[in-house]
């Protein structure tokens, strides 16, 4: 399934967190039909390649943006993306 993210969602995090887009763009990817995404540490540092502090500080700044929620459990990582209304074509 491809997923559409507004111009807008896009543009807010440009002007706003640009250094959170990549993980965005990372939270959904993984997310399901509920717009809900589970990522390990491992996941994160091993597969991703990425910092796990540098992650968990874009998903506040993207939090602050109202663009999603974020919990830690444990090693886990869950997310929650906001939906958004997306325009027919």
């Amino acid at each position: 399934m491809i997923k559409v993210i507004p111009l807008e969602i896009i543009d807010q995090i440009g002007r706003h967190c640009p250094r959170a887009i990549s993980t965005f763009a990372v939270c959904a990817g993984h997310s399901d039909h509920e717009c809900k995404a589970v990522l390990h540490r491992k996941q994160i540092t091993e597969d991703l390649s990425e910092s796990y502090c540098k992650f968990r500080n874009d998903l506040k700044s993207l939090a602050r943006e109202g663009l999603l929620e974020w919990h830690e459990m444990g090693d886990y990582l869950h997310v929650s993306i906001a939906e958004f209304d997306v325009p027919e074509f």
